[in-house]
């Protein structure tokens, strides 16, 4: 347990409610450099909640700003990093004062004759760089890390021999998970024990599962414990 990490969120976190809850589950498991890698069903019984509403806590804390994802642990778990703990709470600074925008100067005209004189007046305004606007073909770091999880997932998932699996539908849908607060862990978890029960059963593979079928309806949940050994029974062939 990491006490200091756990005291760092207490007095710097915006966060209240469950989402305190589970950060600070998360901080208890804090190394030194403020990095922690539970995985989620973890987190969801020492905050005494669901792991389906941890893993909605957990996004929304990444896009609060609060934690992020800087690696990944053993079996492709997110490692995550308690940013709120490493950063100080902001200051109160005081409004800036409005400065007024430059007056226009006149400039006299040229005067013909038989008209009067008017003074013309001429204001260019002050042109503002824009700034560059970021790529948009430019992958995030987070985008690499789940790409690296997927690879683990579709090594593990069961073939399907010579009938159809479409790959890159799939890929969409694992990350569509991991972004909606999913634990990759236990996903990868689920496609070996589904691959294991396959085998066990020797499922013919036209009756396995498409993998987005099984990423669409969450079966990951039902294949977290490895299946049970069929036994043989003596004196039968």
């Amino acid at each position: 347990m990491s006490i200091a990490a756990s005291k760092l969120v207490w007095e710097r976190s915006r966060m209240s409610g469950s989402a305190l809850v589970v950060l600070l589950a998360l901080a208890d498991f804090a190394n030194d450099e403020l990095h922690a890698w539970p995985s989620v069903p973890t987190l969801a019984r020492l905050a005494r909640i669901k792991e389906r509403q941890a893993r909605v806590i957990m996004h929304d804390l990444i896009e609060a700003g609060e934690i992020a994802v800087v690696g990944t642990g053993p079996r492709g778990v997110m490692v995550y990093s308690i940013i709120c703990a490493s950063t100080p709470a902001p200051e109160c600074t005081p409004a800036l004062e409005c400065t007024p925008a430059p007056e226009c100067t006149p400039t006299p005209a040229p005067q013909y004759r038989g008209e009067a004189s008017t003074p013309a007046l001429e204001c260019t305004s002050p042109l503002h760089p824009s700034a560059p606007k970021p790529s948009m073909n430019q992958k995030t770091k987070t985008d690499g890390l789940i790409d690296r999880a997927f690879e683990a997932f579709w090594s593990a998932y069961p073939s399907r021999g010579p009938h159809g699996n479409p790959r890159k539908p799939a890929a969409k849908l694992f990350a569509a998970a991991i972004k909606n607060g999913a634990d990759p862990d236990a996903i990868i978890r689920g496609a070996e024990n589904y691959a294991a029960t396959v085998a066990q059963a020797r499922t013919d593979p036209k009756y396995v599962a498409q993998a987005t079928t099984w990423l669409n309806q969450e079966r990951w949940t039902d294949h977290q414990q490895a299946p049970i050994a069929a036994r043989q029974d003596d004196g039968w062939c």
